[in-house]
């Protein structure tokens, strides 16, 4: 009777979240880093805090989305409606694991650079190291995302 509602969240979340991920890592980041009117420190301060307040909500969506889909599961067994659920929740690891362990190591690194502290190279590389793996993580959960629009779409057809 009401999932419905359960289908509607699932869907908006995801919307949401695709949406902004495709927004801020295709359209935001190359402009800010593009523009004259800001440095690069500003622009990688800008940065970090945009990261940071988008993998709280990440952090939000992918537990409404995992949730919803994980009781509409509950009342309609599925397999496409399960493969939704498993891209839903890889999505919401990967976005816990940027989150949680790389986005602090990235962060730690920088304030390490920017005091130009011993070993400045070795932490340049780590940077650079933890970067990469959280720019493939989201580019990991764009492809998940879109994985879990394409299962909806068998789904409801």
């Amino acid at each position: 009777m009401f999932l419905w509602l359960f289908v509607f969240l699932g869907q908006l979340c995801l919307a949401l979240w695709l949406g902004g991920l495709a927004v801020i890592d295709l359209v935001e980041t190359p402009i800010r880093f593009r523009a004259k009117e800001i440095t690069r420190q500003q622009a990688v301060a800008i940065g970090t805090r945009v990261f940071a307040e988008f993998n709280r909500i990440e952090v939000i969506l992918g537990a409404l989305l995992v949730c919803a889909w994980a009781i509409l599961l509950l009342h309609a067994p599925d397999g496409y409606m399960r493969a939704g659920l498993l891209a839903g929740a890889g999505m919401w690891l990967t976005a816990m694991t940027q989150a949680f362990y790389l986005r602090p190591r990235i962060s730690a690194r920088r304030r390490l650079l920017n005091t130009g502290g011993n070993g400045v190279e070795s932490q340049r590389v780590e940077l650079q190291r933890f970067h990469r793996a959280y720019v493939t993580l989201d580019y990991c959960k764009m492809v998940l995302g879109i994985a879990g629009i394409g299962l909806w779409a068998a789904l409801a057809s």
